[in-house]
């Protein structure tokens, strides 16, 4: 699955890389606002009927999208804190991200990472990614609005006593 089409987003890049690669495992591609760039890339190297374009989505479709999806793909470099790969990991998606310390950071061992220069993506990508659940549900249970809010309420309650 690739969401967005705004050029940070790096789907472009991600279409273009799947292109080349061809991943056995691959069998489909779902996306979401995405360029028609994208669109055609993968309409050319896999068949107009590899696709599911999506557009002007509601939140439940965007989430029933990623609950149907295997794989999630973003190669922003630009994402900011990176809420696509935790939303993507809290529905069971295997994440593939650029290696880059933002995602390293976020994401740790719960990625399966591709390089800028694409030289090593061939190998990595030849083989299904397959990271464990556990892995992928530390990643989801640090950023949980429940631990969030535990976490608020812990900093108030110090914060009240040093008073």
């Amino acid at each position: 699955m690739l969401i967005g089409g705004a050029a940070h987003k790096e789907n472009e890049a991600a279409a273009e890389m799947l292109a080349r690669i061809k991943p056995l495992w691959l069998k489909s591609v779902t996306g979401i606002g995405v360029s028609t760039e994208v669109k055609a890339i993968i309409d050319r190297e896999f068949g107009p009927d590899f696709g599911t374009w999506m557009s002007n989505v509601s939140d439940d479709e965007v989430l029933r999208a990623y609950r149907q999806a295997e794989f999630f793909m973003l190669l922003s470099q630009d994402e900011g804190f990176g809420l696509p790969f935790v939303e993507a990991l809290a529905s069971g998606c295997q994440v593939i991200a650029l290696d880059q310390p933002l995602t390293r950071e976020l994401l740790g061992d719960a990625c399966t990472y591709v390089s800028r220069d694409h030289a090593s993506d061939s190998l990595i990508l030849a083989e299904k990614p397959a990271i464990s659940v556990e892995a992928r549900m530390s990643v989801v249970n640090r950023f949980s609005w429940s631990n969030f809010g535990d976490a608020v309420v812990g900093k108030l309650q110090v914060d009240d006593l040093a008073q």
